[in-house]
C-alpha cells in the first residue's frame, strides 16, 4: 500500500521545511496512521510514501545521483512511434540495461539549468539511496506561456508498478497549478509501458508540438495534461 504524508501546522517535532534551502532539515518519520498526502508549500512533513522510502526536495549536489543511484533498466517489448495520424505501437525485443548511452551528458546540464531557474525537484530515497525523482521546470512554454514541463519522472525498477509514479505525477501536476499553470508538457520516451502510464494518468497526443523539445528527443512520443 502506498501512503504519503499530510501537512501538519506548527508541529517542531514532525515537521520538515523544505522551501527555498532545505539542505540542513532533517526528515521525521510520522505513525503510519497519519500519512496521508505529501505536501509541496515550504512547510511541509516529509515522510515514508512507501515502507522505508522518505521523499524531501533535492539540493543541487543531489542530481548527480538520479543517473548513479536509480536503476533505469527494463525489459523492453513495444514500443510507440509517431505517423502522421498520431502514434501506432510497434513490437520490439530489448533489455535497457540503463540510461542510454550519451544520457548523463547530455541531460545534466538541462537539470542543472532547470534547477538554477526555481524547478521543482523532488526525490525519494532509502537510506542515503534515491530511488525515484519527479522535476518540473518552472519556465513557461508553450504559445500562450500557460504550460509547464514535466522534465523528468522516474522510478527505480524495484518500486515500479506501485503506484509510485502516480502519486509524483499528482505531485507535480498540483505544483503546476500553484504556479498558475494550465497544461502539462510531457516528452515521454517512446516505451509503451511508459506512453501508456501517462495515458492512463489522462495526458493526451500534444497538440502544440514544442520544436525545441521535439528537436531534443525527435522519437519522443510528446503528451499534455490539462490541468
Amino acid at each position: 500500500m502506498v501512503v504519503v504524508a499530510q501537512l501538519v501546522e506548527h508541529s517542531p517535532v514532525e515537521r520538515a521545511v523544505v522551501g527555498s534551502n532545505p539542505t540542513d532539515h532533517p526528515i521525521y518519520p510520522l505513525p503510519q496512521s497519519s500519512l496521508q498526502s505529501i505536501c509541496i508549500k515550504k512547510q511541509c512533513i516529509i515522510t515514508p510514501i512507501m515502507d522505508n522510502i522518505m521523499f524531501r526536495k533535492l539540493k543541487k549536489a543531489d542530481l548527480p545521483q538520479i543517473w548513479t543511484d536509480i536503476d533505469r533498466s527494463e525489459s523492453v517489448d513495444s514500443v510507440y512511434v509517431n505517423i502522421d495520424e498520431g502514434i501506432k505501437l510497434k513490437k520490439v525485443n530489448f533489455e535497457a540495461k540503463g540510461w542510454p548511452p550519451g544520457e548523463v551528458e547530455k541531460y545534466q546540464p538541462i537539470l542543472t539549468n532547470c534547477f538554477d531557474r526555481g524547478g521543482y525537484f523532488l526525490g525519494g530515497f532509502v537510506g542515503q539511496k534515491m530511488i525515484a525523482v519527479v522535476i518540473l521546470d518552472q519556465k513557461f512554454i508553450g504559445k500562450n506561456e500557460d504550460t509547464l514541463q514535466l522534465k523528468f519522472l522516474h522510478i527505480g525498477r524495484t518500486y515500479r508498478k506501485k503506484g509510485l509514479g502516480g502519486k509524483l505525477f499528482r505531485i507535480a501536476a498540483k505544483e503546476a497549478r500553484r504556479l498558475g499553470a494550465k497544461k502539462l508538457y510531457v516528452s515521454a520516451t517512446e516505451n509503451m509501458n511508459t506512453v501508456d502510464f501517462y495515458k492512463h494518468m489522462g495526458c493526451t497526443l500534444a497538440k502544440d508540438i514544442n520544436k525545441e523539445l521535439y528537436k531534443l528527443e525527435p522519437n519522443d512520443i510528446h503528451l499534455e495534461y490539462k490541468l
